[in-house]
């Protein structure tokens, strides 16, 4: 997702009214329950990771783009209601989960898509519900568009970057637990980098050498209470799907269905809707 301008375009005292909203609704929501994708239990660095890396069975960005253009909704849209309706295909799937996506601050969009300048230091993010129980397409893919139009237009990332930077420089013990406090709601996490239009290798500092970047994993390791998180690198028209999990909640067969299976379900499922 792309930086909202929420903040910078508003008044000074609707500025304030924005982010004092922002840390209320941070503070006072409430935490998902435990699902199969929310354990009760939180995660010990001791825990296995399973991860699956896949190009999510061909799907690339121009078939992306002609969903965008078919609805007439943005990528990120249509991208959310497909992982939306890829989690809940599965048996004893809630009806809804809340998700953290990930959201760049970055004004600079040269910045954003130029490999040398990848970082973390501008980085928000927010909540939002995906709406597992609803199988209609159109309605999901609805529902998903007004909820991350209501997040772009809060400042919850921005709020969100500059309360986790003030944390960081507590003391460990304080910072964890206040930290859970405020982080830990959630039951999935996404992001989405759109990268450049040609061939990376990794690192991209090097000369010569490293390793083309779609071969790499970039997912890290689910933290606190959390199930799957997604990370969704799309480039030089390749999309490509990563996704890590406690291995006590999903193991990697599961994970290889979601991202090669129900993900794609999903996709034709999109495609197949006929518009009126």
């Amino acid at each position: 997702l792309f930086p909202s301008s929420a903040v910078s375009e508003s008044p000074p005292r609707n500025k304030t009214s924005l982010v004092f909203r922002s840390l209320w609704s941070m503070l006072t929501m409430r935490s998902d329950k435990s699902s199969i994708y929310r354990s009760k239990i939180a995660r010990s660095g001791k825990d296995s990771v399973a991860v699956v890396l896949s190009n999510a069975g061909g799907v690339t960005v121009d078939r992306l783009k002609a969903l965008s253009k078919k609805f007439k909704y943005s990528i990120n849209d249509i991208l959310t209601c497909i992982i939306s309706m890829s989690l809940g295909k599965a048996p004893i799937a809630p009806d809804f989960v809340s998700s953290v996506i990930w959201v760049s601050l970055e004004k600079d969009y040269d910045a954003v898509i130029d490999p040398k300048k990848w970082d973390n230091s501008k980085l928000g993010f927010g909540y939002i519900q995906l709406p597992l129980g609803v199988a209609d397409p159109l309605e999901c893919l609805a529902t998903c568009h007004a909820r991350l139009r209501a997040l772009k237009a809060s400042a919850d990332p921005l709020v969100i970057n500059k309360a986790l930077k003030c944390i960081g420089r507590l003391p460990r013990r304080l910072g964890k637990c206040i930290s859970a406090q405020t982080a830990d709601k959630a039951s999935v996490s996404m992001s989405n980098l759109v990268g450049p239009t040609s061939q990376v290798q990794w690192p991209v500092n090097e000369s010569s050498g490293g390793w083309p970047i779609e071969s790499l994993h970039f997912a890290t390791s689910p933290p606190f209470h959390f199930g799957p998180l997604f990370s969704v690198l799309s480039y030089n028209n390749g999309f490509y799907l990563s996704i890590a999990a406690r291995a006590d909640m999903l193991s990697s067969e599961e994970l290889n269905v979601l991202a090669n299976q129900s993900f794609v379900d999903a996709v034709e499922a999109l495609k197949g809707v006929e518009m009126s």
